[in-house]
């Protein structure tokens, strides 16, 4: 696919400019593009259960984020709270993400393959004031826990029926009457934006990142992924974890990409499927799915929008990455090194 050849699409990747009301991540990642040349370019595109693919533009997105801010308004969730979330990779994540950037409400991001205590135990450290998940990972994971989240005050759900389970809110009802224009507050580069907690030596550990680290996350599109607008990036990597946030989201976005999600029960014949026809120039995956795609006998056809592979998370290896590259007939890179060498964050003590 072409790229978008407009130098204003793309920012200098040492400093955030200065915008009116502030710098922040939602800025640099929709407000500059819903307003610009890719307003009327897929941000996001959503592959459902027929893999018919669903688009929204950039423009679109701007107001979809914007609701979602506006719902935590609504809640009274205040700048500097938490939201945390639980959910796969559906289009109601980024939305989410991007609205409590807006909001200058802290994201902190649960992997959906978490048992209840690992919930709890991220939960209670992020001090979390809202959460969203789904009616089948609330009734698994955090039913059983709610009553030790004394902080938790919401759960907002998400659910193509209607039905939410008792003591939560419907995510789309909320939606649909919140305006898609929001005041946001001021956001200053060092305001906090995400909170990843990982296992520790000593237990859960936080990491913190602020507003500022969109420039990180760009200077990673443009290194490591070489993004630019026209680009579609597919990232089937857990949704809850640092590189699903960085690679799946945040990089492709500040680049003015296109984002695909689809649901994660993916065989090797499907990913090739996915691959050739929705033209995805740039793959993120696990080094797992591409030891996978070894073993696996299945000859897969020309992939002539591919330009590359990324492989991030735990390290790939040498020799799977150059086996890897002969099989797909691009470059097969393994990104695991600047996964946290892109990013500028601060370490948050343990007790919260």
């Amino acid at each position: 696919m072409d790229r978008v050849a407009d130098p204003a699409d793309r920012i200098p990747a040492d400093r955030i400019p200065a915008v009116p009301g502030g710098a922040s991540v939602v800025h640099e990642l929709v407000d500059r593009h819903a307003t610009g040349t890719l307003a009327r370019v897929p941000a996001l595109r959503r592959l459902d259960r027929h893999d018919i693919a669903h688009d929204l533009t950039y423009a679109q997105l701007a107001d979809e984020t914007a609701r979602f801010a506006g719902v935590l308004h609504r809640l009274g969730v205040l700048p500097g709270e938490r939201l945390g979330t639980l959910l796969p990779p559906v289009p109601q994540l980024p939305v989410a993400v991007l609205g409590a950037f807006t909001s200058r409400v802290v994201v902190a991001p649960l992997s959906p393959a978490l048992g209840p205590q690992p919930v709890r135990e991220r939960l209670a450290l992020s001090s979390a004031a809202v959460l969203i998940t789904t009616p089948q990972l609330y009734a698994c994971t955090v039913a059983p826990i709610r009553d030790r989240l004394p902080d938790l005050r919401a759960v907002l759900v998400v659910t193509a029926t209607g039905a939410v389970p008792p003591d939560t809110l419907d995510l789309a009802a909320l939606m649909d009457v919140a305006s898609p224009t929001f005041d946001a507050p001021r956001a200053d580069p060092d305001d906090p934006a995400l909170l990843h907690v990982s296992d520790g030596p000593a237990g859960p550990t936080g990491i913190l990142q602020a507003h500022e680290v969109v420039t990180a996350h760009l200077a990673t599109a443009r290194a490591a992924l070489d993004l630019g607008p026209g680009d579609v990036v597919w990232c089937t990597v857990d949704p809850g974890t640092p590189s699903g946030t960085v690679h799946g989201l945040l990089a492709p976005l500040a680049a003015g990409a296109t984002v695909l999600t689809a649901r994660t029960d993916l065989d090797i014949r499907r990913c090739y499927r996915v691959l050739v026809d929705h033209r995805v120039t740039v793959w993120c995956t696990t080094p797992g799915t591409i030891r996978r795609l070894l073993r696996s006998r299945t000859t897969g056809p020309a992939l002539p929008a591919l330009r590359m592979v990324a492989s991030v998370g735990e390290p790939l290896g040498a020799d799977a990455a150059r086996r890897a590259s002969a099989v797909l007939g691009v470059p097969v890179v393994d990104t695991a090194a600047l996964d946290t060498a892109a990013l500028d964050t601060a370490a948050l003590d343990t007790a919260g």
